[in-house]
């Protein structure tokens, strides 16, 4: 992507306090022209680090343009840094889809779809983390046009600290969440379950057979996901396989070649790369069209704010035959309220991609700084 037609000349990153347990981080670009471009870096726990770094990437991307922003940082090998080039990447092409007239996807793509397949993310809407607090959160979901739910239901567990014996005991609340949320939406809906890489394989061998009869679509992130893990993740995909459950993950990979040994060894079922982390929008089209090959499906994984969530959307149809793209259901009136209070309509499980030019959202400045936490700004020669 070349962007030399129209230089930054200003680029801008605010992080905003969007509730007592989330923050997102947003990334503007200004051109001579006046043409606005937006990215999301947010990466929970890690603002700080992000936000340290953001002097010397802005400063790069300022005064030698027209090179990508992984040009500049090649290696990217953590995810603070990651996210800040991700981030400064869509709102580049944002800016050049804007200039050409078109939605992002249809730069991206001939033919993009017009509507893309969504499932519900519930768990940060879900403050009553009871079985019931799950169900309503899982229906009010289903009343607003998905089709599909996630949970992340073992809030108890953590192997990291727990003996095999307490972990598999701790599931049971989490088993008690997914028994409640089946109960309530039916068999017809299709029902994940994220465990945050908190089980180990004891664990998960104990938990499969305990929820075959909840018929989940799909299990997310068993397991810690290093090399040394590789050979056990394939075993639990083989036995979730066994009762008709894929596996997923690979949510936090940067750059593509993070994902060749997951590929090499056919780990995963679905694959879930974001597009604040995994280096790019050329990256994460070329991920997508790896993963295709593979025979594996490409869902890419969206929990945060209304600019990820527009650009993973433009991805998703872009990419033909995507799989579902994660939403986050409801966590707060602020996510159409910052990019001007457009609520995005789900329709049987799918939403239509906006039409208009670049990523079809702009942030409320007055909003992001009344809820901004912090703020800079690099300016061209600065």
């Amino acid at each position: 992507m070349s962007n030399s037609h129209d230089r930054p000349d200003e680029i801008r990153i605010d992080l905003c306090r969007i509730s007592e347990k989330t923050c997102w981080l947003f990334i503007s670009i200004r051109t001579r022209s006046g043409l606005q471009g937006v990215g999301e870096a947010t990466l929970s726990g890690r603002e700080k680090e992000v936000l340290a770094l953001f002097g010397e990437v802005a400063s790069a991307l300022l005064n030698a343009p027209g090179r990508s922003p992984r040009a500049h940082f090649p290696d990217m090998l953590s995810l603070p840094l990651a996210a800040l080039i991700s981030a400064c990447d869509q709102a580049l092409w944002d800016i050049q889809a804007q200039a050409q007239a078109l939605p992002l996807c249809a730069l991206l793509s001939p033919e993009p779809a017009r509507e893309i397949s969504v499932y519900a993310n519930i768990n940060r809407r879900t403050g009553d983390r009871s079985a019931a607090g799950f169900a309503v959160s899982a229906l009010d979901a289903i009343a607003c046009g998905h089709t599909a739910i996630k949970i992340a239901p073992f809030d108890e567990v953590d192997c990291r600290r727990q003996r095999p014996p307490k972990a598999v005991a701790a599931l049971q609340k989490g088993i008690e969440r997914i028994d409640r949320v089946r109960d309530a939406i039916g068999e017809d809906i299709r029902l994940m379950v994220d465990c945050h890489w908190r089980l180990d394989v004891p664990t998960v061998q104990a938990l499969l057979p305990s929820i075959a009869r909840y018929r989940l679509y799909w299990l997310e992130c068993p397991l810690p996901e290093s090399h040394a893990n590789l050979d056990e993740l394939v075993a639990i995909k083989a036995q979730a396989n066994a009762q008709h459950v894929l596996l997923a993950g690979c949510e936090e990979n940067i750059r593509t070649e993070s994902f060749a040994p997951f590929w090499d060894k056919r780990v995963y079922d679905v694959y879930m790369p974001d597009a604040k982390y995994v280096g790019g929008i050329e990256e994460m089209m070329a991920v997508a069209a790896h993963i295709q090959q593979q025979g594996a499906t490409f869902s890419p994984h969206n929990p945060s704010g209304p600019v990820c969530d527009a650009v993973s959307a433009h991805v998703c149809a872009a990419v033909a035959g995507a799989g579902m793209l994660e939403m986050q259901f409801d966590e707060t009136p602020l996510f159409s309220a910052l990019i001007g209070g457009e609520t995005k309509a789900v329709e049987r499980g799918k939403v239509a991609l906006s039409p208009r030019p670049g990523l079809g959202v702009t942030l409320d400045r007055a909003l992001v700084e009344k809820y901004a936490l912090t703020s800079q700004t690099v300016k061209r020669g600065s």
